[in-house]
């Protein structure tokens, strides 16, 4: 497993509050987000140079429209290639609030139900037996992280195509994987040698599973993520990416976006970078519906704008989903209590800033890349930030935190260390 995957979900959410707590407030808030694009034009080049990133893409939502973007630094150093709103980059779990419409196009339609188990709809793979009630792991638990599966991450696994396991494959090839180390730690202890924490079977090496009873608390889980993927293929008996691609990205307009690789991708493709400097070699995704997401910060602003309430949003909806439908997917679950707010039954984070206003906000981290978006509903104001580097979080919190004052007129008090 690639070391960037495994820091998801509360774990990225932990690694912004560590860099934000050491990001510089503005000394006075921009008077609109105009301003605040001229800054964020003013401060990005010094922001790679400081935070060691090669390349960051930017875009401001506004009144429920996508008001501004622009790139910044390299997409690619080697070919000194610029970073543009329209380049394409791998945004990680980003991929998760676009999965939720998905699910939610089928709720809505009839064709799913949210507290039906999610076992009633799968034929190809199941959870395998646990001490716990399989039938508690439902599709309203599994979109809040509450249903008690394993898998903060699932890795990218092939370098082509033709190399790509099914997603029903690559989880079954992780039970396997599982069992393996389970029965090689067990012949290392019974011979008497020692145990150290190297051996000791973390979550990244688990298979999808229950670890805890479904419903008795929040647990990240991109395996869940993974487990909608397969629902809506057997519900819809379409790849995942097919659907995704009639039924969300083309009706909404996101030409740039997609759950699988294509080759109009290539040319436009920034190359992800480690912490060390050296280039991530791409990888394809088992399960795009988890962590698999290609798109552009041009056409993700276009996502996040109609995700929002109002009647620009409405228009950009196009209709996908109901206007009542959005209120549900950016309230907070009280049964989903995470480390930072409450998550929903959007994919999303939510909490207040210091002043009371509500946010949503989500991280995403892919080999080589840093992905995070966060809106204020109510104000249709959202900004995504993409940078193409490992743990890039410093660079994100320095224009992040900044804007949450800009736009909402407070700071996440739990987030930007204020």
């Amino acid at each position: 497993m690639h070391r960037a995957t495994g820091r998801c979900g509360a774990a990225l959410a932990a690694l912004l509050l560590a860099a934000c707590g050491r990001t510089p407030r503005l000394p006075e808030p921009v008077s609109s987000q105009v301003d605040f694009a001229a800054e964020v034009s003013r401060r990005a080049p010094k922001i790679l140079e400081e935070r060691h990133v090669p390349g960051l893409a930017v875009a401001l939502v506004q009144d429920g429209r996508v008001a501004w973007t622009k790139g910044f630094g390299r997409a690619n150093v080697g070919r000194y290639e610029k970073m543009r709103p329209n380049t394409v980059v791998e945004a990680g779990d980003l991929a998760q609030p676009l999965t939720a419409w998905g699910v939610w196009r089928l709720v809505e339609q009839g064709r799913l139900d949210l507290d039906a188990p999610v076992d009633r709809y799968l034929t190809h793979w199941h959870l395998p037996p646990s001490p716990w009630d399989e039938s508690a792991v439902t599709l309203r638990r599994v979109l809040t992280h509450t249903a008690g599966l394993s898998l903060r991450t699932i890795a990218p696994t092939a370098a082509r195509p033709q190399e790509l396991p099914t997603l029903a494959q690559a989880l079954a090839q992780l039970a396997d994987d599982e069992r393996a180390a389970r029965a090689e730690r067990a012949e290392r202890i019974e011979r008497g040698d020692s145990a150290d924490e190297n051996d000791a079977l973390g979550d990244a090496a688990a298979g999808l599973r229950l670890v805890q009873a479904p419903g008795t608390g929040w647990r990240y889980s991109s395996g869940g993520y993974a487990l909608l993927q397969l629902v809506v293929e057997e519900t819809t008996h379409e790849p995942f990416a097919d659907y995704m691609r009639a039924e969300v990205l083309q009706p909404l307009g996101l030409k740039s976006t997609g759950f699988a690789w294509r080759d109009d991708f290539r040319g436009r493709r920034a190359t992800g970078y480690a912490r060390d400097g050296r280039a991530v070699p791409p990888l394809l995704h088992p399960a795009p519906g988890a962590s698999g997401l290609y798109t552009t910060v041009e056409d993700f602003a276009h996502w996040l704008a109609a995700d929002l309430p109002g009647r620009r949003a409405e228009a950009a909806r196009r209709g996908l989903l109901s206007t009542a439908t959005i209120f549900r997917l950016h309230a907070p679950v009280p049964a989903a209590r995470g480390p930072l707010g409450y998550w929903t039954l959007g994919g999303t984070r939510t909490d207040t800033l210091t002043n009371g206003v509500v946010y949503i906000a989500h991280g995403g981290a892919a080999p080589g890349f840093t992905t995070w978006f966060a809106a204020i509903p109510e104000r249709g104001a959202g900004i995504v930030i993409f940078a193409n580097r490992e743990d890039a979080w410093s660079a994100i919190a320095d224009l992040y935190c900044p804007w949450a004052e800009t736009a909402g007129g407070g700071v996440p008090a739990n987030v930007c260390g204020i």
